[in-house]
């Protein structure tokens, strides 16, 4: 087994490493400050344990939660938290209730409940921003409560500007007022988070080494390798057969691969108070949020609410979180005296009396949480792109991967990592195997189109999931894909809970407090179209006269597909390899669009000889590269013509890049299939709406088509009829210089070369030199054979 460097000592990079030595792997750890854990870390002052944060262990994963007992039990304080939201003077329970609202104030409270009622959830479909979606399901008056002046300190952008995947997927609104992570797992660290990240930096000590104040500087890389990492402490370290699992910052990572990434993270400055009091909070509250911007701090947190293990009983710690994206000259403050301040401005609130200040300080975090503005997904698919070309390091974390993350994310994600280098099944099953011998159809006929060589790119409008599960947006969709004028349009059938699991991999860093973030298997569940739903949309492909084909994703979707008799079943990439259902499908004796995402040349192998064991002959594979959005440079088009000429069957492309280029440039290259998803809006929350077309987009797409294949042509070079104009407005022939009487010898001194082509071609200059002319001819005028020959 190769050993393994980790870039960071934070929990996601902590939680690797002790997994992978678990399992007796080697690890080395390189960390630039001077202590483990990262922002899940913890200091000590006057024998008072305080976070980075602080954080909460919160899980509704019964295995994460065995794993915390088993591994950090004595170091976990099991208990519920509480949070308000402090806003024009008044404390909200937060999360919202319904016992909360009727706390508020009456006016407000009146709006509220009629915002509520009102609630149309189409809208939530149709949100093209966070302040959209937000808005949609709770009303205006909740949305500007806790959603609008909040995230916008906190982030440095309007609501509006914000991208519509920023926004909860969901808001609950309890019947009672109750703990943050109700109905979960929750805990905090009894000697703060820290102890639990010392433990696992002493597990990976034991037969490996954390190198401490190794900030890193840089790498030496050569043919997509990384062969040394430079410290700024001008040491190096040189890769040979290691591996390297960076949990730095994306935008960092890319920084040392020669991008200068244009993604943004917020950064915060931690400000400790110690006070001389008891506690400062009311019972029950450990965390207060703050809105408005005549103080820095968006939240407050009294560390001894979450564990008040070695406190003394007359003092306390406050942690003030300040967002310095938008007041960036606080970092330059001295940290005492803003420390003194900030707990100045919550004094003057009426939380606390400035006189029970004892000491304060402050600490500095960049790259907390990822800024995603609206159409941040173009870049951030440029920027994986120049990561992932190197073939020696991967990135896992929530800075690292551009996404939110806690600790059970942390820690999921961690959980995976090892697992994909640690586990026997993962091995196993990268295998490759043997074909039989067996002749596709070059040429495969739907309906009344032909795909194949000399016939023009099939273009599939690909709805998918951008449906948003309303019924009225996937009929416009259809209606608009079928104004465009392309070929077919395709929807996503699969069986509840089928797609994905609920428990393994990102269904498990999906935050369930509030019900703020869906997992996958959620998302998927959610958008899922019912039998219903399908016999509407095959019934309006009928009468509309749009073919329809759907990707089945399991066998009783595609049983169920049969019914409408569809033209072809499509195979998504992720089936590729799902040869059980890839027999099925091909049984049923319909031809298979494939596509080859993550696919090898042996992988596709597999499928079609599975394809051929079933006796079916119209097989057409797409090109594809699975990654959501995909940057331009990772495309690889000319596979379309490796697969096309290896395998002897239509070949297209299934787009995934932003804008229409790409797609263009297949259409150029002969692409026999063109796959693009499409949208009504690319700012729509979802997952795939930015990479998709929009309806300007798709129409474009057709014409482009229709232009393309008419400029194709026969491949005869010959001059075309449209020619014969500039043949005879501007091509070359032979004209005389000045009159020349008849009788005359035509030498080089009384003709020359010039257009437009009326007279003789030059080529037969030399044949008429010393031939007398038959008639006058006037200056500058073609010489014709009438001009050289008796009649």
């Amino acid at each position: 087994m190769k050993k393994f460097i980790i870039l960071g000592a934070g929990p996601c990079g902590l939680a690797t490493a002790y997994g992978l030595v678990k399992n007796n792997i080697d690890v080395d750890i390189y960390e630039g400050r001077n202590v483990v854990g990262g922002l899940g870390g913890s200091e000590e002052i006057d024998g008072m344990f305080y976070d980075y944060g602080p954080h909460i262990y919160h899980t509704h994963d019964p295995e994460m939660k065995k794993f915390w007992l088993e591994n950090f039990g004595d170091l976990l304080v099991q208990k519920e938290f509480f949070a308000k939201n402090h806003k024009d003077g008044v404390l909200f329970d937060y999360p919202l209730s319904e016992e909360s609202i009727e706390k508020f104030p009456e006016k407000i409270k009146v709006k509220v409940k009629k915002e509520l009622k009102e609630i149309n959830p189409e809208n939530v479909m149709r949100a093209q921003n966070f302040k959209e979606v937000v808005t949609a399901i709770v009303g205006p008056t909740l949305q500007y409560l806790f959603f609008e002046t909040y995230p916008k300190k906190l982030w440095g952008i309007p609501t509006h500007e914000m991208s519509a995947k920023w926004a909860p997927k969901r808001i609950e609104i309890r019947k009672k007022h109750s703990s943050f992570w109700y109905n979960q797992f929750s805990a905090a660290g009894k000697m703060g988070s820290g102890a639990i990240m010392s433990r696992m930096a002493e597990k990976v000590k034991e037969k490996n080494k954390i190198y401490l104040n190794h900030k890193v500087k840089g790498f030496k890389y050569k043919e997509n390798r990384i062969s040394s990492i430079i410290f700024e402490n001008n040491k190096e370290r040189k890769i040979r057969d290691e591996i390297i699992i960076s949990t730095l910052p994306v935008t960092k990572t890319a920084e040392f691969l020669g991008h200068k990434s244009k993604l943004e993270f917020n950064s915060y400055i931690l400000a400790y108070v110690v006070v001389n009091q008891k506690e400062v909070f009311p019972k029950d509250v450990h965390s207060i949020y703050f809105a408005h911007d005549e103080n820095y701090f968006h939240r407050v947190s009294e560390q001894k609410k979450y564990s008040d293990f070695n406190y003394p009983e007359n003092k306390s710690v406050l942690i003030f979180e300040i967002s310095y994206r938008t007041k960036p000259h606080l970092i330059k403050e001295d940290p005492e005296k803003l420390a003194k301040e900030v707990f100045g401005q919550f004094c003057d609130m009426g939380f606390s009396k400035k006189e029970y200040f004892l000491k304060g300080f402050t600490r500095n975090f960049p790259c907390i949480n990822p800024i995603m503005v609206k159409g941040f997904e173009e870049e951030l698919a440029k920027t994986n792109s120049v990561i992932h070309q190197m073939q020696n390091i991967y990135s896992v974390g929530g800075a690292a991967e551009f996404s939110y993350g806690d600790m059970q994310v942390m820690f999921a994600k961690a959980k995976d990592t090892v697992d994909l280098f640690s586990s026997s099944h993962y091995k196993i099953n990268k295998n490759l195997k043997v074909s039989r011998p067996f002749k596709f159809n070059t040429s495969v006929k739907l309906r009344d189109k032909i795909v194949g060589e000399d016939q023009p790119t099939l273009i599939i409008a690909e709805i998918g999931i951008n449906h948003q599960g309303s019924d009225k947006i996937l009929l416009e969709l259809l209606d608009e894909a079928k104004k465009s004028g392309c070929d077919y349009a395709k929807i996503q059938t699969y069986s509840e809970n089928s797609r994905v699991s609920n428990v393994a991999k990102s269904a498990k860093y999906a935050d369930k407090t509030l019900d703020m973030e869906e997992s996958m298997n959620e998302m998927f569940e959610r958008l899922r179209l019912s039998e219903k739903q399908h016999d509407i949309v095959f019934d309006w492909s009928k009468k509309n006269n749009l073919p329809l084909i759907s990707t089945a994703f399991d066998e009783a979707s595609c049983e169920m597909l049969m019914k409408y008799d569809p033209d072809a079943f499509k195979i998504a990439s992720f089936d590729a390899v799902n040869l059980p259902l890839i027999k099925f499908v091909a049984s049923k004796r319909k031809p298979i669009i494939l596509s080859t995402g993550m696919c090898g040349m042996s992988e596709i192998e597999e499928a079609l000889d599975v394809i051929a064991s079933q006796d079916n002959k119209n097989v057409i594979l797409l090109h594809c590269v699975s990654v959501y959005p995909t940057d331009p440079k990772d495309v690889n088009l000319k596979a379309i013509n490796t697969i096309k000429n290896t395998f002897k069957v239509p070949t297209g492309y299934s787009d995934h890049t932003i804008g229409n280029t790409v797609s263009n440039a297949a259409l150029s290259m002969g692409a026999n299939v063109l796959e693009k998803h499409f949208t009504l809006n690319k700012n729509l929350e979802g997952a795939d709406h930015a990479l998709s077309a929009d309806v300007k987009e798709l129409n474009e797409l057709v014409k482009t088509r229709d232009t393309i294949y008419t400029a194709m042509g026969t491949g005869v070079k010959k001059a075309t009829m449209i020619e014969s104009l500039a043949i005879n407005a501007q091509r070359k022939s032979v004209f005389s210089r000045g009159k020349i009487l008849k009788g005359e010898t035509i030498s080089l001194g009384n003709v020359t070369i010039k257009g437009p082509g009326h007279g003789l071609m030059p080529k037969y200059l030399d044949l008429v030199l010393g031939k007398k002319v038959t008639r006058d001819i006037e200056a500058d005028s073609p010489i014709t054979w009438d001009d050289i020959l008796s009649s």
